[in-house]
Order: C-alpha cells, then structure tokens, then sequence
C-alpha cells in the first residue's frame, strides 16, 4: 500500500464514526415514526422504542464527538486570533488541544468505572432487558476514539 493509498484508508476510518453516528440518527428517526404510526394507526407501539432511541443517541452523540475532534469544530473564540500574533495563537491552539485530550480522559476514566458498575452488578434496560453495556459500549468507543483524534491533533500542533 503506498503512502497515499494509506493515507486515505486512514481519511476513511476517521469518517466512519461519522457515518455511524449518521446512521444512528436515522434508526432514532425511523422508530419514532414507527412508533407514532403504530400507536395511531394500530393502537400498538414499538416495544422497546424508548431504549432503542436513547441507545442511538448515546451513538450518535459519541461517535458524533469524534468527527467534531477531527474537524476542530469545538466552540472556540476567534475573536482573539486577529489581536495577537501568530506565535500566540498556535501555544492557545496547543493549550487547548492538551486540555481537550485530558477532560477526554477523565471522561474516559469516570465512564470505565461506571461501565465496570453495570458489568459488575449485571444491570438491564427496563423493557428490552439488555444489559446497559449498550449504553457504555457507545459512549467508551466514541470517547477513546475522540481521544486518539485529540492525542493526534495535538501531536500534529506540538510538531507545527
């Protein structure tokens, strides 16, 4: 694989979580319609609809963070990039890179400790009686690959 060929599987695998927080959107979308149709029309609702929803929220905004951290699309204040040089705003752009990747830890470290809850006492959804892991199993993954893209991007700053 040459460097370029290699260079846009990586471009891909970045966008995946993309698609994947994409395609969760559109479950969530599609089984409240479901949902709303059935109790309309059938007098019957989607069992489980208020678990499968909040299990694509929690994968489309996790995996959705990921995108965000490759794009720099964090809230950020421009206004002080035009009133200081260039120098300054690059240590303000490595600054706030290294904080990123460390609230990112954090949250890494308090999520794995709450999943670790949930595997160690064995909880379940209400209705669908899935273990909760499928909440955390979203929310890790998207927070680790937020990490890898933040470690990335700082790494990239620090070499500027």
């Amino acid at each position: 694989m040459n460097h370029s060929s290699a260079g846009k599987l990586m471009l891909y695998a970045m966008r995946l979580p993309a698609a994947v927080s994409a395609l969760a959107i559109v479950v969530m979308a599609v089984v409240v319609l479901a949902d709303i149709a059935g109790r309309t029309l059938f007098g019957f609702a989607v069992h489980g609809a208020y678990e499968i929803i909040r299990i694509c929220l929690c994968v489309s905004i996790f995996f959705g963070l990921v995108e965000t951290t490759r794009q720099r699309a964090h809230i950020t204040i421009d206004a002080i990039d035009q009133l200081v040089t260039p120098a300054v705003v690059l240590v303000l752009k490595v600054f706030a890179a290294a904080m990123l990747l460390a609230f990112l830890l954090l949250l890494i470290y308090v999520s794995w400790a709450q999943a670790s809850d949930v595997i160690q006492f064995g909880d379940l959804t209400d209705d669908l009686r899935l273990s909760k892991l499928v909440f955390w199993g979203p929310i890790l993954a998207g927070l680790c690959l937020a990490a890898l893209v933040a470690a990335i991007d700082l790494s990239a700053l620090l070499r500027h």
